[in-house]
């Protein structure tokens, strides 16, 4: 009787992973999806430190100023009654002393940089407040040197009403309605007396307005 030699056989448990011939390729690392990973974060980066910056400079460059829509309603821009004067600003309805009219507008300058726009557009200065801070001028011009005059204020990011700044000063011996409270960045405008409707609004534009153009 002849013997048959049974060779044994490994029996691989239950649930064992199929084991696969691993390849050299297969064994590098994943360099791309590595750096695609670090440029997208970079790119992250980079966008947030530009926006944050845009956005302090937009907010240092913001224009000051103010004024609400009754207020707005209540003023009418015209013909002024000085002569040579352009436009002015006349009450549209009765309105009593003390009445807060608004914050000048305009952006806040250095003198520095409010001298070399004027040395390119000088007709700026007509409009350009200097505030008793020597070193700053509200400017709400744009850079043609023309009165900014937004058409939809409220809409509009980063604007403000100009309507305070076409208020006139009075003719010679007239006297001033509004009066002027200034901050360390702001000038506000405020009835001093009485004014009816139709009339006029005047104001001292101070020693250091350039009254060289006047006639």
């Amino acid at each position: 009787m002849s013997r048959v030699r049974v060779t044994p056989r490994r029996v691989r448990p239950l649930g064992a992973s199929q084991p696969r011939r691993v390849s050299a390729r297969d064994a590098l690392p994943l360099p791309l999806t590595f750096s695609t990973d670090a440029g997208t974060a970079a790119l992250s980066l980079l966008f947030q430190a530009v926006t944050s910056t845009l956005a302090i400079r937009s907010y240092v460059r913001r224009p000051r100023g103010w004024m609400d829509d009754d207020m707005a309603s209540s003023l009418v821009a015209r013909t002024s009654l000085v002569a040579n004067a352009g436009r002015g600003i006349f009450a549209s309805c009765d309105l009593p002393a003390g009445t807060v009219l608004g914050g000048y507008p305009g952006r806040l300058l250095s003198t520095e940089a409010y001298r070399r726009k004027l040395a390119q557009v000088p007709r700026a200065a007509e409009y350009c407040w200097q505030l008793q801070d020597v070193n700053k001028v509200l400017d709400p011009t744009d850079d043609s040197g023309v009165l900014f005059e937004p058409s939809v204020p409220c809409m509009l990011f980063g604007s403000v009403r100009t309507t305070l700044a076409l208020i006139n000063e009075p003719a010679p011996g007239a006297d001033v309605n509004v009066d002027t409270v200034e901050g360390s960045e702001g000038v506000t405008f405020v009835l001093s007396r009485d004014v009816t409707a139709g009339e006029e609004l005047y104001l001292d534009y101070g020693p250091t307005y350039d009254r060289s153009m006047y006639g």
